[in-house]
């Protein structure tokens, strides 16, 4: 009867949808709904795991649920079971392919501007202007004054370094935007007020600056802001020094920027990472780095290379879990399924190799957390340093860092010869020496090796003076490792002057006298 009357009065016949239909969609609504709260996946899973089966499988589900509703509402309401199993099938088949090709789609248009030149390249630069340090704290040095600026210079980090000492290059720029000794110029116009008369409006434009950075043989280095890589420490203490100074004029043969091609600008004018690609996972913002050549006075791109790591919807589509948070029990949040996009890399250390030839490769450590490599050959020039007569100063940082990973070698062997413990007064007594030696978890043997010099770590302990905390800390934590009995006769009689309580050795015996 139903299949010869027309479509509008089959349409007020029957209800939109039998009532095991619309139970069904509740109960997947419902089930999805508690799928989405943190944790509730995890708990099923718990209860016997087919609870949290259930919940994992209901999106999945509810998704395809609503894809067939169109062609079972055309079956339904117009009576022809032909049209809807077509639109049934075109509509399953596009939600679970769409997603994967949108996602694909969307990421390669962030891939699209890449470019390669032909490689090797024939033009040989002698200049680089490089993009702003980002783990600049690791690579700055901060005896510097400028240093602690609310926006400090930029330092000569790892690849700065390594093409000037390593390319040869004659000098790398970086643009700086420190204001000491930064220079203005005003211009003065008239402009229309809010009353309508014209006023008198002064306008300021700060000019552009760079940090140049380059080599030069002296007789002896000047302090940095930029700390010394540890591979280059002996050239510096040698007499390859690196200079450091500001220039207002923009000459580099080549220029090496980072742009984020996924940054937006908010309503405040700042540029953040919008990471909402739709079913596309990205696990770091993406990274655009443009290797630029100076020709006849022209900036022409010669490599754009962009970094991502993502992946993409899987096909089908379908919704798994992933791990959002928990300890030993992780939680198990709702995700689309997805599948590795393929990656692509961009290292500016890479490129430059590759592009120009020079030996450029990316560091283990930065410079603030790497020791210099050193041998017995380094025990005269460490002797000569230490011998110096700094005044009121302290030794160049790049000297002590050679000073320093000398002596923590010497400790950390565990074979300490009458010369080394000389050579280890030596630097306790010479109170320009400043920097930080290894003290702890070195061999039993060398604790007991340098029990003679006590006294002498008990006195630099009590010369108190402005940058020698790294020093203290490194004895202090050497001291540890000494009984009481062996102690006690130092620290007794440093501790019984009452403007040395606040010393860690003098508060740590106050302690353990109270508790006895």
């Amino acid at each position: 009867m139903l299949d010869r009357i027309s479509p509008s009065d089959r349409f007020n016949a029957l209800s939109l949808v039998p009532p095991f239909v619309g139970i069904s969609f509740l109960a997947l609504i419902g089930l999805t709904l508690i799928a989405l709260i943190p944790g509730m996946i995890t708990l099923g899973l718990l209860l016997f795991i087919l609870p949290g089966q259930i919940l994992i499988a209901a999106p999945t589900l509810l998704y395809y649920s609503l894809a067939a509703l169109p062609g079972y509402l055309l079956a339904r309401f117009l009576g022809s079971n032909l049209l809807g199993a077509t639109v049934v099938a075109a509509v399953l088949a596009a939600a679970a392919l769409l997603p994967h090709y949108r996602s694909q789609s969307q990421l390669e248009k962030l891939l699209a501007t890449d470019i390669t030149g032909p490689v090797p390249s024939s033009f040989q630069p002698r200049s680089f202007e490089l993009p702003y340090p980002e783990q600049d704290n690791y690579w700055t040095n901060w005896r510097q004054p400028e240093s602690h600026d609310p926006t400090p210079p930029p330092p000569c980090a790892d690849l700065c370094q390594q093409l000037l000492f390593k390319g040869h290059i004659d000098h790398v720029i970086i643009r700086d935007h420190n204001a000491r000794g930064a220079r203005m110029i005003s211009t003065e116009t008239q402009k229309r007020g809010p009353d309508g008369s014209m006023q008198r409006m002064v306008e300021v434009t700060w000019l552009p600056r760079w940090r140049r950075f380059h080599l030069e043989h002296r007789e002896s280095c000047p302090e940095t802001l930029s700390l010394i890589a540890a591979e280059f420490v002996h050239e510096v203490v040698g007499g390859r020094c690196l200079i450091e100074d500001t220039v207002d004029q923009r000459e580099a043969d080549v220029l090496v920027s980072l742009s984020k091609p996924l940054d937006v600008q908010g309503a405040d004018g700042q540029f953040r990472p919008d990471l909402n690609i739709a079913f596309a996972n990205i696990e770091s913002a993406p990274i655009t780095i443009t290797i630029a050549e100076q020709h006849d006075g022209n900036l022409v791109p010669a490599e754009i290379r962009t970094a991502l790591h993502a992946s993409n919807a899987r096909v089908p589509f379908y919704f798994t879990t992933r791990r959002c948070g928990g300890g030993e029990i992780p939680n198990l949040c709702l995700a689309a399924a997805t599948e590795p996009f393929a990656n692509s890399r961009a290292d500016p250390f890479e490129m430059i190799n590759r592009r120009y030839g020079f030996p450029v490769v990316p560091g283990s450590k930065p410079a603030r957390l790497s020791s210099a490599p050193t041998s017995e050959n380094d025990r005269a020039t460490v002797n000569a340093i230490l011998r110096q007569d700094y005044g009121t100063g302290l030794i160049p940082t790049t000297q002590s860092k050679l000073v320093a990973s000398f002596l923590s070698a010497r400790l950390k062997n565990g074979q300490l010869n009458q010369d080394d413990i000389e050579l280890i007064r030596l630097a306790l007594k010479q109170h320009a020496f400043a920097a930080s030696i290894e003290t702890d978890k070195l061999p039993s043997d060398t604790y007991q090796a340098l029990k003679p010099l006590l006294p002498d770590m008990f006195k630099r302990i009590a010369h108190s003076a402005k940058g020698q905390q790294e020093m203290v800390q490194s004895l202090n934590v050497m001291l540890g490792h000494y009984p009481a009995e062996d102690t006690n006769p130092y620290s007794s009689a440093l501790c019984q002057d009452s403007k040395n309580a606040r010393l860690r050795v003098c508060y740590q015996r106050e302690f353990r006298t109270r508790t006895k």
